[in-house]
């Protein structure tokens, strides 16, 4: 694997009934490739940027987070205040 590829990885989080790939799709203009999707709730997308100065290879590591649960949720409020 090339070592800048190893390197360049944006991670999307987010609920399972958030848009993550449209996000993804309005910043890349691409959509992932049935073999590079894993569950429904996550996705890999490759991304070349290339400009009039540079280029890179990027890739969208996209999955879905779950609903704390009230005893977590109380638990953070506590740490946060």
């Amino acid at each position: 694997m090339n070592e800048a590829l190893q390197k360049n990885k944006i991670l999307v989080l987010g609920r399972s009934e958030i848009d993550k790939l449209g996000f993804v799709n309005s910043v890349a203009g691409k959509t992932p490739d049935k073999a590079s999707t894993g569950a429904e709730t996550s996705a890999k997308i490759d991304w070349r940027i290339e400009t009039r100065y540079f280029h890179a290879d990027v890739e969208f590591w996209m999955d879905s987070t779950e609903q704390l649960t009230s005893d977590h949720q109380e638990f953070m409020q506590k740490w946060l205040d």
